[in-house]
């Protein structure tokens, strides 16, 4: 049975149509992916894939190889908590 996963990568390096094409082109060609969708304005793409058949370390590596690497989120700077009330 399919483990579906959703995940937003963040893609610094995509700054035109030819990059979002490149980046559908190199995840849709992976076994395992479901679905692609690309912004381009936000640099984000949408994966949805299957957990079982691919880890999202394989796509990741991939979309490198294709000279897209994915920023890494990182939350130790996302601003100061607010208090619960």
């Amino acid at each position: 049975m399919a483990i579906e996963k959703e995940t937003t990568l963040s893609i610094p390096a995509m700054s035109c149509n030819h990059c979002v094409q490149t980046i559908t082109k190199t995840l849709s060609d992976l076994v395992g992916v479901e679905s692609v969708n690309v912004d381009l304005l936000t640099k984000t793409v949408y994966l949805a894939y299957d957990a079982e058949t691919l880890s999202l370390a394989e796509a990741e590596a991939k979309l490198s190889e294709a000279g897209y690497p994915v920023q890494k989120q990182s939350f130790a700077n996302r601003g100061k908590a607010l208090p619960l009330k």
